[in-house]
């Protein structure tokens, strides 16, 4: 928290209404902080400065690798075991021209943040994985690869200190109820924050007048399902930040949100599924090399034609909003507003965001969707999508072994 407090003082972070006579630094709880919080303790929740980044000890610098392979050659693999749990990271020290940044996203024309330069010694990616075996230096690993693993992004693998096995269930939280006065200067009143946690699920939940629901940075391979979400205002109902391989199922968000559904800075390989938003919903992408997410079997109610459920939150510091293929399929909309004027009805999804994937996406009414360079899209207003579900189709072909 004391490095969270100097982050928002440095970088002047501010909310500003002048029409409602507000201009107040961000609380230190606006997407940190929780009633239940898993931690480590002395190991950061979440690094926001470079002054203050601690690099976790190397166990093996990587020579080769390539995308959704599951095989890395090291240059001595003496340090690791099978069944081991560690962190490979992808690091951009060739600057704002980076071929790192042009491979995250794409090599599409976007306007790119200086956070993706400013800190070399800082990982720009991380991907948490098991170590399966080990031949010579020859490392295989359970995860498929999300990036290739050239010498130019200095791989490495470092060792990654977490809790695991955390089971939290069962259980209502209920505030106080309190107007809610001001993006990102909340209170704090957030029921569950979880970092450097792994292996780990939170079930049967539901919160009510909260802050935030469940938010989480530096974790891996957590279930977060049957969780409902009512009352006032919130910032987040479901959010995952820093982390890797996160699932979220049967999410149901019965309130006003500012970001319903959020992959946030740096999320990576996460997954909302089986969802129902009946309040202005947002499917927020949160500025911050966040890729390689995918919105699945997704229901969302609209009752205002000036809205857009496809949200774009964070600084342009951190821009573009997402990396390359990030995934919109069986998005399912009702419009409860009276039929429009103009059909099909326009919706504008993230303009700066490079070769998203948008697949089934019908609603009530026909509409048209213009999205940032290089979209794919296929099934726009044909409803029946044969595979309902992505997230279930993979699964089944995983556990079937292809």
């Amino acid at each position: 928290m004391t490095e969270l407090e100097e982050y928002l003082n440095v970088n002047n972070k501010r909310q500003r209404e002048p029409d409602r006579g507000i201009d107040e630094r961000f609380s230190l709880y606006a997407w940190s902080g929780g009633y239940i919080w898993t931690r480590v303790p002395g190991e950061q929740a979440k690094p926001y400065m470079a002054k203050y980044y601690v690099a976790p000890e190397e166990l093996a610098v990587i020579k080769s690798g390539h995308r959704g392979g599951n095989t890395i050659e090291v240059s001595d693999a003496k340090k690791l075991r099978a069944g081991q749990i560690v962190r490979i990271n992808w690091y951009n020290k060739e600057g704002e021209n980076s071929s790192l940044i042009k491979h995250i996203y794409d090599n599409q024309s976007v306007s790119i943040g200086s956070r993706h330069w400013e800190s070399p010694e800082m990982p720009l990616v991380k991907q948490e994985v098991t170590v399966s075996s080990i031949e010579g230096n020859l490392v295989t690993i359970k995860e498929k690869l999300m990036h290739d693993l050239k010498p130019e992004w200095y791989p490495n693998i470092t060792k990654w200190n977490f809790l695991s096995e955390v089971g939290i269930e069962h259980i209502r939280f209920e505030f106080p109820f309190e107007e809610y006065f001001a993006h990102h200067l909340e209170a704090g009143y957030n029921a569950i924050y979880m970092t450097n946690t792994a292996q780990s699920w939170v079930k049967d939940i539901s919160v009510h007048n909260g802050d935030s629901g469940f938010i989480s940075d530096i974790c891996a391979n957590v279930t977060v399902e049957d969780v409902t979400i009512t009352g006032r205002m919130y910032h987040y109902a479901v959010q995952f930040g820093d982390c890797y391989d996160m699932l979220a199922r049967n999410i149901t968000v019965d309130c006003p949100v500012k970001h319903s559904l959020s992959f946030n800075t740096g999320a990576r390989n996460c997954v909302f599924t089986k969802c129902l938003v009946t309040t202005e919903p947002s499917l927020d992408q949160h500025s911050g090399a966040n890729m390689q997410n995918l919105f699945d079997d997704i229901k969302i109610t609209e009752d205002d034609p000036s809205r857009t459920f496809f949200y774009m939150g964070g600084d342009g510091y951190w821009a573009p909003p997402h990396g390359a293929f990030s995934t919109f399929w069986n998005i399912q909309v009702n419009f409860t507003f009276t039929k429009p004027e103009e059909l099909p009805l326009p919706i504008k999804g993230v303009t700066n965001g490079p070769s998203a994937r948008l697949v089934g996406i019908t609603a009530n009414y026909p509409v048209s969707i213009s999205y940032g360079p290089a979209a794919y899209m296929e099934g726009i207003n044909r409803s029946g999508i044969a595979v309902s579900s992505l997230y279930d189709y993979q699964l089944k072909k995983r556990l079937s072994g292809f």
